[in-house]
């Protein structure tokens, strides 16, 4: 009896012992996550832990990468072609010059004929540039706001000329001058333009560049005809074919006038 209590008691402490291993082993055990479980935000995995099955970055996509622009597309500045970047330089050099012009001409003319004609240009030529910054604007492109070094150095030359060698001067160059070279630019643009904005822009005002060339030239041709000035002329600048200046010195820099618009031969500029 008393060795069958004995063997009863070894049993059940080996059993409590069993039990008590048992249970510390599971409570050291590292856990992991059920199969497509990760852990919640914040939470960094236990040591031993991976990314569940099939939580990988979406194919092109990095940690903290910027994202880059779709393809085909790039930065406004780079939209337009060379041809049309020239185009918007030449067209604000050229327009913000007639509008300085204009108004060198208010102030120094004596001629009411000249006045309206300065104030025609001040006004169509400062829509057509605020046109002209704001399509630029919209390009990506900074025009220039300053006429340009050529035409800076023709208004120089006649805020030192009065009466009518200031008129006459002043419709050669802000009149025929720098209209034929705005006609040129402008068809320039209407013929090779790429950008289909800058060619409606250019193809709208192209007209109105035209009209102020021939309302010059008839200016010009009706009121200065005949009239043997002393105008100096710029270096290097030639007039309409027909009028030429004291060899050596030329206006208009080289460019000409169309057939037709021609004033009357013989008449000359001297120095």
């Amino acid at each position: 009896m008393r060795r069958a209590t004995a063997t009863a008691a070894l049993v059940a402490a080996g059993l409590f012992a069993s039990l008590g291993y048992s249970a510390v082993a599971q409570t050291s055990r590292p856990t992991s996550p059920a199969p497509g479980m990760s852990p919640a935000p914040g939470m960094s995995p236990a040591p031993g832990m991976s990314p569940a099955p099939g939580m990988s970055p979406a194919p092109g996509m990095s940690p903290n990468r910027p994202m880059s622009p779709a393809p085909g597309m790039s930065p406004r500045n780079n939209q337009l072609s060379a041809l049309d970047r020239q185009f918007v330089m030449d067209a604000a050099h050229g327009g913000i010059a007639e509008v300085q012009l204009g108004q060198l001409a208010l102030r120094k003319s004596t001629n009411a004929e000249v006045k309206q004609f300065a104030q025609q240009m001040i006004n169509e030529h400062t829509q057509a540039n605020k046109e002209l910054m704001s399509l630029a604007a919209q390009k990506g492109v900074t025009p220039p706001t300053t006429p340009g070094p050529k035409y800076e150095a023709a208004m120089m030359q006649l805020q030192q000329l009065s009466g009518e060698n200031f008129d006459k001067a002043y419709m050669m160059e802000g009149g025929l001058n720098g209209h034929m070279e705005s006609q040129a630019v402008y068809q320039r643009q209407v013929l090779l333009g790429q950008d289909p904005d800058l060619r409606t822009f250019a193809a709208r005002i192209l007209p109105r560049v035209q009209g102020h060339l021939q309302m010059a030239a008839t200016m010009t041709r009706n009121t200065f005809a005949g009239k043997n000035d002393a105008t100096p002329a710029r270096p290097g600048m030639q007039m309409n074919r027909g009028t030429q200046t004291t060899p050596g010195t030329q206006m208009n820099r080289g460019t000409q006038t169309n057939p037709g618009t021609q004033m009357t031969p013989g008449t000359q500029m001297n120095q």
